[in-house]
């Protein structure tokens, strides 16, 4: 039914039926479907990016983040090398373990099968 203004209006006698109710729960789960799909991993990133910034005395740069994302969890000081390509310079190594560990965002591990590695802790 249209009302004066042409404007389309529904009257007492309207009612849903089941192909009414699929059409709306099909459009709500394409809807999610793609806010997972084409914004989940921005949402992530942007989440992730401010628990480390709020744990972090410092603010880490953009590549730090990335690299420490990367990072098995326990990782070695060997890891730490390969990643943010040190070419085996032990100062540089320990000197971004020290800045990590002091930060919050990691931590060595001192018992088990995995003591003298490092774990992360967001």
């Amino acid at each position: 039914m249209k009302d004066e203004d042409g404007r389309m209006k529904c009257g007492p006698g309207f009612a849903t039926d089941k192909y009414d109710i699929k059409l709306a729960l099909l459009i709500a789960d394409a809807h999610l479907a793609f806010q997972q799909y084409f914004f989940l991993g921005i949402g992530e990133d942007h989440y992730d990016k401010d628990l480390i910034n709020t744990v972090s005395k410092s603010h880490l740069q953009q590549r730090s983040l990335t690299v420490l994302r990367q990072l098995p969890n326990p990782f070695t000081s060997d890891d730490v090398d390969k990643a943010f390509g040190y070419n085996g310079s032990k100062s540089s190594i320990y000197s971004r373990l020290k800045r990590l560990q002091d930060d919050g965002l990691i931590q060595r591990i001192r018992t088990g099968d995995n003591k003298g590695k490092y774990r992360k802790l967001t």
